[in-house]
């Protein structure tokens, strides 16, 4: 019985799977291009607290790639109503 740790240690739960938010986010692209907003529109980005500089930078390289894009067709649909 020394052998078996189980018996010495409390179960605990297992934490659960991270979900795949690249998947996800995969899928709302497609699903923005599908009714004409564009899945460029999307961007998914993980940083924690301490990478403000990556932030800054992704923050800029996604204000560049909507600026490219152009204005939201959503907003020219509303707008010809």
């Amino acid at each position: 019985m020394r052998g078996d740790r189980s018996a010495q240690t409390p179960h605990l739960p297992r934490p659960a799977a991270k979900p795949d938010f690249s998947r996800c986010t995969d899928r709302i692209r497609q699903m923005l291009d599908e009714i004409g907003v564009g899945g460029a529109r999307l961007k998914m980005v993980n940083l924690s607290a301490a990478m403000a500089p990556t932030f800054v930078q992704r923050v800029n390289e996604i204000v560049e790639t909507v600026k490219a894009l152009g204005p939201s067709p959503l907003r020219e649909s509303v707008g010809a109503q």
